[in-house]
């Protein structure tokens, strides 16, 4: 089977064509493409190289002529061209984007690890830069006390507890009003809980389905640094996180680099 994509198409032109055993194709030109050589074949034609794809009938049964530049990739059952991988023997990508990568500069590694940061725990930019600027006031190294100091908001350790499915579900309960922390009632999400403190559901909370079908099948580990209740409806803050605490695979010190430029 033959498959030929069009890019100037509105959509995705498909054409198809049967092709036997012994037949090749044929480009524009006279010049004669790889043949397959037995069976029924899937020809995946490339779409930077074809215009469209067509059968026929003068080259003789199931031949199938080419647009300009075609190149094609033989899979499934059917012989291998004796010119191995034609993506293999191509310098650049097709396109006119195609030629030369982009290369991962120094800043742009920096900038991805922060982002990839920002989104885990899903705070803005401005926030993001007020907790950094947080953590080289405080004593210790930068980095750790940034990530400390993203563990220890409101939300994420309700994500932590397993109130919530996801930090996005757990900044939901809290804005809500449905999570308390020593017995009050918070709804900011980036509220900083402190060692001591008690992080609980409120009592309507606690017979909410969602909360009851998170509890009963989520079954990430609670980290060490917070204890929870017999009924896990409650955790208390055990002490500060410490590095090897944190899970997120981010890589701190490089988010310490680009704000320090």
């Amino acid at each position: 089977m033959l498959r030929g994509w069009d890019e100037g198409a509105d959509g995705v032109a498909e054409a198809a064509a049967g092709v036997p055993g012994d037949a090749g194709g044929l480009l524009e030109g006279g010049e004669q493409a790889d043949v397959v050589q037995a069976g029924t074949a899937e020809v995946d034609v490339l779409p930077g190289f074809l215009g469209h794809l067509q059968g026929v009938d003068d080259h003789g049964p199931g031949a199938v002529e080419f647009g300009p530049l075609a190149v094609v990739v033989v899979c499934g059952d059917a012989g291998q061209s004796d010119r191995g991988s034609v993506l293999d023997e191509l310098e650049d990508l097709p396109g006119d984007h195609g030629r030369g990568r982009i290369r991962e500069s120094e800043y742009m590694i920096q900038l991805r690890e922060k982002q990839k940061a920002r989104r885990i725990y899903g705070v803005l930019e401005k926030q993001f830069r007020r907790m950094y600027e947080e953590a080289t006031r405080q004593k210790g190294i930068t980095g750790e006390n940034l990530l400390r100091m993203l563990e220890t908001r409101l939300d994420n350790v309700a994500f932590r507890a397993m109130f919530g499915a996801s930090r996005n579900q757990a900044r939901q309960l809290v804005r809500h009003g449905h999570v308390s922390v020593n017995g009050k009632r918070v709804t900011i999400p980036s509220y900083q809980v402190r060692k001591g403190d008690v992080v609980e559901l409120r009592s309507k909370a606690q017979n909410m389905i969602v909360i009851q079908h998170n509890l009963d099948t989520l079954d990430r580990t609670v980290p060490p640094w917070l204890e929870v209740d017999g009924s896990r409806m409650k955790v208390t803050v055990r002490d500060m996180p410490m590095r090897e605490h944190i899970d997120v695979p981010v890589r701190e010190q490089l988010i310490v680099e680009l704000y320090s430029k």
